[in-house]
């Protein structure tokens, strides 16, 4: 059977509608920067491809970003001297980075105190 695209008079795709109840239980507002905003919401603007960090840290520039495994895989296999992935069947995934104070990159871990601050903001 087949399922028309439109399904809204005058509006040309699929229109989806979500009970208010529905809605209001799930919705989550995704404050500005310069409120701050607690870890998911940190987590979130990583995964749109948003730098962010936490204004009780001490370093200049210091921020997160998410790195796309998919990005290094390539990297990986020539390392690995398997160009095609064939022999290791290998795969990187997505990790947060940070970039320090002194400029450098490194994987990172949240801490307890990162994970309950409410200090979060994207970096401009």
């Amino acid at each position: 059977k087949s399922v028309s695209k439109r399904n809204v008079a005058g509006y040309e795709g699929y229109v989806s509608w979500l009970p208010e109840a529905v809605f209001e239980k799930i919705y989550e507002e995704i404050k500005p920067a310069h409120d701050g905003f607690c870890f998911g919401q940190a987590l979130r603007r990583l995964a749109l491809g948003d730098c962010v960090q936490r204004r009780g840290w001490n370093g200049k520039g210091m921020h997160l970003f998410l790195v796309h495994g998919n990005a290094v895989n390539q990297a990986l296999y020539n390392y690995l001297d398997d160009p095609d992935n064939t022999k290791h069947n290998t795969s990187v995934r997505d990790a947060i980075y940070m970039l320090t104070a002194d400029n450098q990159l490194v994987p990172w871990v949240a801490s307890q105190d990162d994970l309950l601050a409410k200090d979060w903001v994207v970096v401009d």
